[in-house]
């Protein structure tokens, strides 16, 4: 994948969680993403439903096409230029519901593989977004 079908994979993952966060809010999400919300929340007694929103929603302006094509011109030449995706290793954070999400895109988006140990106690959302992107 280039730069641009990979920021599409996200532009499109975002339109996704948006839906289901309403669709979650109405009682009418699905099924594996309700799962991972409420497991969640029975992990970490600090991921409330409040919580676990607010981070969604922080995380829901990352995926717009200006937002992103932004953040990443300054990087666009040398990620394009880059010939062979390289494993990086990333040991996650648990203290904020989808903390280590950043971590994610960053290494997804510059085009390399990554290898990702999830906190204990956030080891159900991150899961779960990953299987819809």
């Amino acid at each position: 994948m280039n730069l641009e079908e990979r920021k599409k994979a996200f532009i499109e993952l975002g339109a996704i969680l948006k839906e289901q966060m309403i669709a979650q809010e109405s009682g009418n999400g699905t099924d594996d993403f309700s799962m991972a919300l409420r497991k969640a929340g029975q992990k970490n007694q600090w991921f409330t439903p409040q919580s676990i929103r607010m981070s969604f929603d922080a995380l829901l302006t990352w995926f717009q096409q200006d937002m992103l094509d932004q953040w990443l011109m300054p990087y666009d030449a040398m990620i394009e230029r880059q010939q062979k995706a390289k494993k990086v290793g990333v040991i996650m954070a648990g203290n904020i519901p989808m903390v280590g999400f950043h971590d994610l895109l960053c290494v997804l988006l510059s085009g390399n593989k990554i290898q990702a140990k999830c906190a204990s106690d956030d080891s159900e959302l991150i899961p779960a977004v990953c299987n819809i992107l």
